[in-house]
Parts: structure tokens; sequence; C-alpha cells
């Protein structure tokens, strides 16, 4: 994961919109630190996870997409040349994160992370190989 800009909350839906169909999976962080200096140019008190977030990090998930998620960023209209399926990658993440939960007094936390990682790079090379051959 690729740190690729910080965007106001009110750009939050059309940038996840525009990532989602262009085939780019992010990934949107809150950013507490900002306070009030990212609004008003001004240091500010620092946000608490209670507060509403002025902005969000905004990560690129795979890291040879980051040029092209640039140029998405920069211009709505661009047209990603090998795009992912996002709802897919991120089923798959989500299947990797519920395998990692170790069990109490068990190794088999580890192994379940080791797997999960495998699973995880195996389906996205997978992704990408098809859109590959897609085009």
């Amino acid at each position: 994961m690729e740190l690729l800009a910080t965007i106001t909350s009110d750009e939050i839906d059309e940038v996840r919109r525009r990532f989602r169909e262009g085939g780019i999976p992010i990934y949107l962080e809150p950013d507490h630190s900002r306070g009030l200096r990212f609004l008003t140019g001004t240091a500010g008190s620092v946000n608490s996870a209670g507060h509403d977030v002025a902005a969000y990090r905004l990560h690129v998930c795979i890291l040879s997409q980051l040029e092209e998620a640039e140029q998405l960023l920069i211009d709505p209209g661009y047209k990603v040349r090998y795009p992912v399926d996002v709802e897919e990658f991120e089923a798959a993440i989500e299947a990797a994160r519920k395998d990692e939960v170790p069990e109490a007094g068990s190794s088999r936390g580890s192994q379940n992370r080791i797997a999960a990682g495998v699973v995880l790079v195996c389906a996205v090379a997978l992704i990408l190989l098809a859109a590959v051959i897609v085009r």
C-alpha cells in the first residue's frame, strides 16, 4: 500500500466512486492529526477519534497501480489501463483478514496468517493476470 494524497471529508464519496469504477482498490485512513490547520492554514488542536474527521489519507492498495491512481486523481475521466475488480479484491482481503485471528495457546495463528498472505498474493496475481489477458 502506498500513500497517494490527503483528501477532505467532502471528497470521500467522489474519490471512492471514481477509484472503484476505475478498478483501483484504495484504503481511506482518517487523518486525525490535521485538526483545524488543514481547513484554515493555522495551527489547531489535534482531532480525537470522537470528532468529525476533516481529512483522510488516500492509500493505493496495489503498488503497480500507483501511477495510474495519480492520473485518476487528477483527471476524473482517465481510463485505467489495467483495472481490477475492486469488489473481488476487497472480498479477498476480508477473507484473509478473517483467517488471521489466532487461536489462544496455539501456533496456528501464525500459520493462518502465512496461508492468508499466500492466498492474498495469489488472488491479486490472478486478478492482474486476468486484466492483462483481457486487454
